[in-house]
């Protein structure tokens, strides 16, 4: 019987050895687990503030760009903002300008013109932003349709924007073509007689 008991607090001796072992080993990999868990929020905090960061630097380069754009056609005290809104874990810029304190919008307060301005200018920044740029060249087709007779402005700011970004701009047009041509660094006129079309450069500028 003493043999017995002997062997039974041996068994247990044991396991609780095993037991202690295994707690500690726990004890290390709980431990580990938590460095981990630390080490994640800090990347992602990280990331976060990353974002933030350039999520700002791009939204104020957007706003130069397209605030320049639009002075230079429309000659008054306008100023272009992207409100940054979190929606649903997607992010979303809401346009508008600023006259002084007054702010409008410019799809419902300010006509197409200026549209067709912000809409070039923001098309050429972000192609400009872009890391690594997937091409160098803009195409427009009848680019700005609502300006009227600031046409030939949007045409002389195109041509700054392309300087400016650098960007190669190509544009199509069928009006205010004498004044497309005086800006432009190349120019070609296509003409068609029913049967054929005939493309003659008009103008190269070195």
């Amino acid at each position: 019987m003493l043999n017995d008991l002997r062997s039974d607090y041996d068994e247990l001796l044991s396991k609780k050895t095993v037991l202690l072992v295994d707690k500690k080993k726990q004890r290390g990999e709980n431990k580990a687990l938590l460095k981990e868990i630390k080490a994640h929020i800090e990347a992602r905090d990280m990331i976060a503030k990353v974002i933030k960061i350039t999520q700002y630097k791009t939204k104020r380069n957007i706003e130069k760009t397209v605030t320049l754009a639009i002075r230079s056609v429309y000659d008054r005290p306008y100023t272009f903002h992207l409100d940054i809104q979190q929606k649903r874990n997607r992010v979303e810029y809401f346009p508008y300008i600023k006259e002084g304190k007054y702010i409008r919008d410019p799809k419902d307060d300010m006509g197409g013109g200026i549209m067709d301005i912000i809409a070039l200018a923001f098309r050429a920044v972000l192609q400009a932003l872009e890391v690594p740029r997937s091409r160098s060249t803009l195409f427009l087709d009848q680019p700005f349709p609502n300006c009227g007779s600031l046409t030939p402005r949007a045409f002389a700011m195109a041509k700054e924007l392309s300087i400016q970004l650098p960007i190669q701009i190509i544009i199509i047009a069928v009006s205010f073509e004498d004044e497309l041509i005086m800006i432009a660094d190349r120019a070609w006129r296509v003409t068609h007689n029913g049967i054929k079309s005939t493309v003659r450069r008009m103008l190269k500028r070195r």
